[in-house]
């Protein structure tokens, strides 16, 4: 029956695509709505509740983004998918920082729109379960990898597989995992983290499989691990190739027969857990080497998902840009519409060693920099890569409080330049807000807003 169908509104000017899209969505189990303008997509989602908008930009009379716009303030939470023929940076800017989900260039393929329909009404499925309060990660990018990269995260979540993601650091390797997750069977249950290179080897194996009391000095109560802890759900184990060769013998173990004995007890624990896993490290050469068990690795590389680096999918950046606008806005009270052409050309232009993550700490800076409604090319602020210098220690020298001072100077110069604002000297240090708060502290500076 139509009524327990999923409702997808389609908005394009043009009749032809509009019929093709109506019937190639209703084969694939959607009941369509259709409107051929914004008037009469608004008069539809004031009668109707579709779970997810598609729409053209180029429109007689309100376009695209006006509609998305106005979509945006009366539902917040309704995904928009944005369909256009006529790509610019600027348009992808504007769409992401209005709270577009996705981007798609025509053509384009009917399965990627399918898939892309199928992951906003995921979206929208997460949101009645959580809450509308709740952050579902998005993994924003229009180019060719990142488009692919979501299909194939859409097929693989319903599986039950190990999956190893691999890349380069700030690539966004926990949002896929994360995404994974949460389009998958277990997306209502604990999503579990831990970055294995932040433990000691003592410590790493009672975080993974917990201990009983009395296992050693200190061990005053039963803890449970984090396997246990992720019991129904999903463990991510971030930094995976530095687990030491003692523990990675457990750890096999525990993939393999979902069990697991806590230290100091005798019996095993079972547990249902699906394991994912990342490096930024080339795990078969660490085989090679003698750091890494060959059979562990086999047993995580069951399904591989490679993420690009930023300096090799630069069509991203305008989507990310927007994407950062949008999440700074909202977090700094501001209202940053846009960016200069020549700001983003600097950005394009850039070698992004730190990925998505230097791209978003670049963008958070600059627009605490900013005072209109603009970025400008002067608020973008790129690391130039380190050149060799010659190191001149004086007598009496002390590197701590060499040190010492530095830091007070910054910190003085980015509460100067925010006229005290805590939260936008935090980002225009680079550091966060509980960083620059135990730094105040600890060095006694006092004129801030609290």
């Amino acid at each position: 029956m139509a009524g327990d169908r999923p409702k997808v509104l389609v908005v394009d000017d043009e009749r032809s695509l509009l019929e093709m899209l109506e019937i190639m969505l209703s084969s694939h189990g959607f009941d369509v709505l259709t409107a051929q303008d914004a008037a009469n997509a608004l008069h539809i989602l004031n009668a109707e509740k579709p779970g997810v908008v598609v729409e053209d930009i180029r429109m007689p009379g309100m376009d695209g983004l006006m509609l998305l716009k106005h979509i945006k303030e009366k539902n917040p939470f309704l995904p928009v998918i944005i369909i256009t023929a006529y790509y610019t940076d600027q348009n992808t800017i504007e769409a992401m920082r209005l709270g577009a989900f996705d981007y798609i260039k025509k053509p384009f393929d009917i399965d990627h729109l399918r898939i892309t329909v199928e992951r906003a009404l995921r979206y929208s499925e997460i949101l009645s379960h959580r809450g509308e309060a709740y952050d579902i990660p998005q993994l924003v990018g229009v180019s060719e990898h990142m488009q692919e990269v979501l299909r194939f995260v859409r097929r693989i979540a319903v599986t039950d597989s190990t999956v190893l993601i691999t890349g380069e650091s700030g690539t966004g390797k926990e949002l896929v995992a994360r995404r994974i997750h949460l389009d998958s069977p277990r997306f209502n249950q604990p999503f579990i983290t831990l970055n294995c290179a932040a433990f000691p080897e003592t410590l790493l194996e009672s975080e993974l499989f917990g201990y009983k009391k009395g296992a050693f000095t200190g061990a005053i109560a039963d803890k449970k691990g984090l396997f246990e802890v992720a019991d129904q759900g999903t463990l991510f184990l971030d930094e995976i190739s530095e687990i030491p060769l003692t523990t990675q013998a457990k750890l096999l173990r525990a993939i393999e027969e979902r069990e697991f004995i806590p230290l100091g007890d005798t019996a095993p624990k079972r547990v249902n857990v699906r394991i994912i896993t990342a490096t930024n490290k080339h795990l078969e050469k660490e085989v090679e080497h003698g750091r890494f068990r060959k059979d562990l690795f086999y047993r995580l590389n069951v399904i591989p998902v490679e993420i690009l680096p930023l300096r090799q999918r630069l069509d991203d950046i305008p989507a990310l840009v927007g994407h950062f606008l949008k999440k700074y806005n909202a977090r700094f009270g501001k209202s940053v519409e846009k960016i200069e052409d020549t700001a983003l050309k600097r950005l394009q232009s850039y070698s992004w060693p730190g990925n998505v993550r230097e791209l978003e700490n670049v963008i958070q800076r600059a627009m605490a920099l900013c005072e209109g409604n603009t970025l400008k090319s002067e608020n973008i602020v790129l690391h130039s890569p380190p050149q060799k210098e010659e190191y001149v220690i004086p007598a009496s020298f002390n590197l701590d409080s060499y040190q010492e001072e530095t830091e007070r100077g910054y910190i003085r110069e980015a509460l100067r330049r925010t006229e005290g604002n805590i939260q936008e000297a935090a980002a225009l240090l680079g550091i966060s807000v509980r960083s620059l708060r135990y730094k105040i502290s600890k060095y006694r500076i006092a004129d801030y807003k609290s």
